[in-house]
């Protein structure tokens, strides 16, 4: 009996043995598939929300368009690196063409990242939130987001990672084709809104850029400026807040915004839904030095005349870097610039006889009268001098400079009686746009008749114009004792005087004929 009881047992213990078997294979038939499905779970793209709505959905015809409006854009003669850009967001057939300003004036510049800065439609909330996608997907292509620059963001506490506000917003996506189409889809971007109005979140966003953006990166801002108001009056209100953001100056820009307005203008909604991106933008400007340019403005009354009553506003904005400005900030007018700047003197004093505030149309004038450069403005009589007002160093562009001055040498000059409407016709007007003042250690790098000199010595001051010398038939000590007498009110021999500081100057001097 004991041997047949241990066959026995030895015959259960296989079939015991065997079943296990068995489960284990078909459990493991089950379970590598499952496995194998776990590879391909889709990556953290975001799909266009936009496109086929603000923009073709369609490549070719997309593509078409882009190109279309990039060979119909005008590009600026300035030289230098295109550090920012402020492009609208609305749909391709309203802002497309302004947008693609932008976008071709950054020349062959290549960049490895995109900042993108909009203000969010859908959602409020406090700070700045950067997308947490992998990627954005558009009907050219897909592009990266640059989640380790993003960390590096999120060191201040006003920048976090919420791909919520990101998924519905249109702003920042439209932008997206026109980055892959002249950047290139290597070119990584990094999606940033604001929540609020908080100017606090601004100033938090600049400081952390200048600290962590390198030469390889772009900033773009999308933002539309009036929404809603007539034609006529998004041009004046429009023009206005272009002219506050080439100052460079986000207080300026964010005191601008609040003037226009109080002015109640009928149907205006906001002056600029990106009005966040922008001031946070020109902080950074200013932290940077750069320099502002107007490329382009329109409105959607420009591409859809029948819509004249009830308009949005658009701006192409370049800034370029600091190397830019030395060398462009002595350029000089050409003939037919120095007309325009002629006529803006001119029918600023004329709609002051009529009560009237005369407005340079910078939309219309050449590039170089957006640039914030210093001008006198003389007015003679009979050929005698009958008032002359200048600034060195404005924080305002050369047409608003040239209108101001104007008025100020017919109203303000305190040698002379405010000027009478029966001597508008007798006086000639003459402009002399400046370059930037160089200090020197002393008189000897003066040229006469090429240099206006500035001398300063404790509170008093006082300034030649180059032409000064010229007139006068003065040499150089003639020049310089005169200018410490009759401007400075210092003694004769200040110019030698190693506390006094002299700067030195060059002159584009024009006048009527």
């Amino acid at each position: 009996m004991s041997v047949k009881l241990f066959l026995i047992f030895i015959l259960i213990s296989v079939g015991i043995i065997a079943a296990c078997f068995f489960i284990y294979k078909t459990n493991q038939s089950v379970i590598l598939p499952q496995s194998t499905s776990s590879t391909t779970t889709p990556k953290n793209i975001r799909e266009p929300i936009a496109a086929g709505k603000y923009y073709s959905n369609n490549q070719n015809e997309l593509n078409n368009q882009i190109n279309d409006f990039l060979s119909q854009a005008e590009t600026t003669t300035t030289s230098g690196t295109p550090k920012m850009i402020i492009v609208p967001h609305a749909g391709y057939d309203y802002s497309g063409q302004v947008t693609a300003y932008a976008f071709k004036n950054l020349g062959e510049n290549k960049y490895d990242r995109v900042i993108l800065i909009g203000q969010s439609h859908n959602i409020q909330f406090d700070g700045v939130a950067a997308d947490t996608h992998d990627s954005w997907n558009s009907p050219l292509g897909k592009i990266k987001v640059d989640q380790i620059f993003i960390e590096q963001l999120k060191k201040t506490s006003i920048v976090f990672s919420d791909k919520k506000p990101h998924t519905p917003e249109h702003s920042l996506e439209v932008i997206v084709p026109f980055i892959i189409k002249t950047l290139g889809s290597e070119t990584k971007i990094v999606p940033l809104l604001f929540g609020n109005e908080q100017s606090e979140s601004a100033n938090a966003l600049a400081d952390i850029l200048a600290k962590t953006i390198d030469n390889k990166t772009l900033i773009i801002i999308s933002s539309d400026l009036s929404h809603y108001p007539t034609y006529e009056d998004a041009n004046y209100l429009d023009n206005e807040t272009i002219k506050a953001i080439l100052t460079g100056d986000a207080n300026k820009f964010q005191n601008k915004i609040t003037e226009l307005t109080e002015l109640n203008r009928p149907q205006v909604a906001t002056l600029a839904c990106g009005q966040q991106p922008i001031a946070s933008g020109l902080e950074l400007v200013k932290k940077l030095n750069w320099n502002g340019q107007l490329l382009k403005y329109a409105n959607s009354g420009d591409y859809a005349p029948d819509s004249k009553n009830q308009t949005v506003g658009y701006a192409s904005i370049i800034f370029n870097d600091y190397n830019m400005i030395n060398q462009t900030i002595t350029a000089e007018l050409n003939s037919n610039e120095q007309k325009l700047a002629l006529d803006i003197a001119r029918q600023s004093l004329v709609m002051a006889f009529n009560k009237q505030e005369y407005q340079p149309d910078i939309q219309k004038l050449p590039k170089i009268f957006n640039q914030q450069r210093g001008a006198f403005v003389t007015l003679k009589k009979d050929g005698q001098l009958r008032g002359c007002i200048g600034i060195f160093e404005p924080d305002i562009i050369l047409a608003d400079v040239i209108k101001n001055m104007a008025l100020s040498s017919a109203f303000n000059d305190t040698r002379f009686e405010p000027l009478q409407i029966n001597e508008l016709n007798l006086i000639t007007i003459e402009i002399s746009v400046l370059s930037p003042m160089k200090q020197i250690n002393n008189a000897d790098s003066i040229e006469i008749g090429t240099h206006g000199v500035y001398i300063k010595k404790g509170r008093q001051s006082g300034v030649f114009l180059p032409q000064v010398a010229t007139e006068m038939n003065w040499d150089k000590e003639t020049f310089l004792n005169n200018l410490c007498v009759e401007k400075a009110g210092l003694p004769k021999n200040c110019w030698q005087d190693s506390s006094s500081e002299i700067y030195i100057f060059t002159a584009q001097v024009f006048a009527e004929k």
